[in-house]
């Protein structure tokens, strides 16, 4: 799982890292959002395949800056799905969904 964790925060670095346009917010109608984003996944596979290089410093540099700002990955164990708690947390939201989106209660 760690390993794949690598492969996508080393793609999405050095997607960041050659457009500087996804460093920051994007200030465009949401439906273009998409689109821009896709412009850049095929403009950086045009350039892979054409030996546009990226500098490997930039990408390490947002690979860091973009793991700094994950928020923690601590899990709670007291709300686990194998603790009492969760299980009744668990129970709640079940049937609060079970009510709400199918009318059971």
């Amino acid at each position: 799982m760690r390993d794949a964790r690598n492969v996508i925060e080393c793609a999405f670095g050095r997607l960041k890292a050659r457009w500087q346009i996804l460093k920051k917010p994007i200030n465009f109608k949401l439906h273009d959002v998409p689109l821009i984003i896709l412009t850049c996944f095929v403009l950086r596979n045009w350039c892979e395949q054409h030996k546009g290089g990226v500098d490997d410093f930039l990408v390490q540099q947002q690979i860091q800056q973009d793991r700094e700002m994950q928020p923690s990955t601590v899990v709670d164990r007291r709300y686990t799905y194998t603790s009492t708690e969760g299980r009744a947390v668990l129970n709640i939201l079940k049937d609060y969904f079970a009510e709400q989106l199918f009318g059971i209660s």
